[in-house]
């Protein structure tokens, strides 16, 4: 996440734990495939201006989430599947407050989690979220 754009991920993962993205991009309303953040003509300010920093996040967060949980995906074999979890990054001081509580908040709030995962060494990524058997 950014100030400017909120960054989306969708990620697949299979029985035998092997993971492709299915799609990622920006938004709001990111209509080309390469951009730099400092050239975004369409921001969460400039989508919602009278909303302020908090609430533009907030806004974003609902429209992406209608867009993506809920949402069929197709499989390889023709299958579908749809989203199980999905982690929010809740790391952005100014965000988290903002991150958690619409995860808690939202329709969708047994999905939708806030998401603390680190890199570097010796530090487990997601390492606040547990799986459990058959997720």
């Amino acid at each position: 996440m950014h100030g400017k754009l909120l960054d989306s991920l969708v990620a697949a993962r299979g029985d035998d734990f092997t993971r492709c993205v299915a799609e990622c991009g920006a938004g709001p309303d990111r209509k080309s495939a390469s951009f730099a953040v400092r050239e975004a003509r369409v921001t969460l300010q400039t989508a919602l201006p009278r909303a302020g920093q908090e609430g533009a996040i907030d806004a974003g967060l609902d429209a992406l989430a209608a867009e993506r949980i809920g949402r069929a995906w197709r499989r390889d074999d023709g299958s579908e599947v749809r989203s199980e979890r999905c982690l929010i990054d809740a790391n952005r001081d100014q965000a988290s407050d903002v991150v958690s509580q619409f995860c808690r908040q939202t329709s969708a709030s047994g999905i939708l989690m806030p998401g603390h995962g680190r890199v570097g060494r010796g530090v487990r990524r997601g390492a606040r979220w547990r799986s459990s058997a058959g997720s």
